[in-house]
């Protein structure tokens, strides 16, 4: 089938996938996602942390497939998303948001390590590298100037119109964009 196609290349390929927390059970949803556990070094986590119960996943083809999954969820400030969660917990374990993940899984290691003080979240290691984050495990986002030439469709990567350089050695965000 085509999702056992599209799994096949998730396992040959440094790929992590993106859930949604939900505050509420569906049909769809799961208690949790698989994903590589986070060491916690210091005190409780869990207070500082967005919660949510459920977590809406991709198939578990996929999930098994993949390297890393990462939540995506954030908290939109008047509409605005000014900040993101890099740790959120899901039904009691602590989950990284979709930067963190990336990176561990792009440094191939692991586990990410989570140094928690008085205060709350006072940063994460991936390997040997120390990421300071604010109390509540979130980041504020630098956004830069838009550029088209960030974007590239897959129908001119299917074509051959994509040079290999362009992405080679790079993380590539993968998603859907229509119109309708």
């Amino acid at each position: 089938s085509n999702d056992s196609l599209l799994a096949a290349s998730f396992s040959n390929s440094p790929t992590v996938l993106g859930a949604a927390g939900f505050s509420y059970r569906t049909s769809i949803t799961f208690n949790g996602l698989k994903t590589s556990e986070i060491l916690l070094k210091g005190t409780d986590i869990f207070p500082w942390l967005s919660a949510y119960p459920y977590v809406l996943a991709s198939l578990p083809e996929f999930q098994t497939a993949a390297k890393g999954q990462a939540l995506l969820s954030n908290n939109p400030e008047k509409g605005v998303i000014r900040r993101v969660a890099l740790l959120t917990a899901i039904n009691g374990t602590v989950t990284p948001g979709l930067s963190l993940e990336m990176m561990r899984v792009a440094y191939s290691v692991d586990n990410i390590i989570a140094n928690v003080g008085h205060h709350g979240v006072e940063g994460v290691n991936i390997g040997d590298k120390f990421i300071p984050i604010q109390g509540n495990g979130e980041a504020w986002v630098h956004y830069d100037k838009p550029s088209r030439e960030r974007y590239i469709s897959a129908l001119s990567i299917f074509k051959g119109e994509v040079p290999a350089s362009r992405v080679s050695g790079k993380m590539v965000l993968v998603g859907l964009t229509g119109l309708g």
